[in-house]
């Protein structure tokens, strides 16, 4: 995130510690997916494990008033996301920019199969 309005000047890094997120600290974070809306960023990964089975995914939602303002990031998490007992591979978190977004409400997307597209919100 810029320090500032000025593209050239400073810049605040952020990242999160995908062993926080895995059993005994140990998977591969794969296909990262960025969304936003209004008040938050939204990311999410696909889990595999060392010896190379997909785990699940994860969607993390980071608030954008404490990215701006270089504050602690605690990512609200939501592990093994499921669709009924369906685990969705690759999530893609929406992004919206209008003013007409309800806060704590995110839009995602993903594969079902060949034929259809799993939606869901969190």
């Amino acid at each position: 995130t810029t320090q500032t309005a000025d593209i050239t000047g400073g810049y605040w890094y952020y990242y999160l510690e995908m062993r926080n997120y895995c059993a005994n600290g140990q998977c591969l974070a794969d296909f990262p997916t960025l969304g936003q809306d209004k008040y938050g960023v939204w990311l999410s990964i696909n889990k595999f494990a060392n010896s190379g089975g997909f785990v699940g995914s994860i969607v993390f939602g980071l608030r954008k008033a404490t990215i701006y303002s270089k504050g602690t990031i605690t990512p609200c998490v939501f592990d093994n996301v499921k669709f009924f007992t369906y685990s969705p591979f690759t999530i893609q978190p929406a992004s919206d920019l209008g003013t007409s977004g309800v806060d704590g409400t995110e839009y995602l997307l993903s594969n079902y199969n060949a034929n259809s597209v799993w939606k869901g919100t969190i």
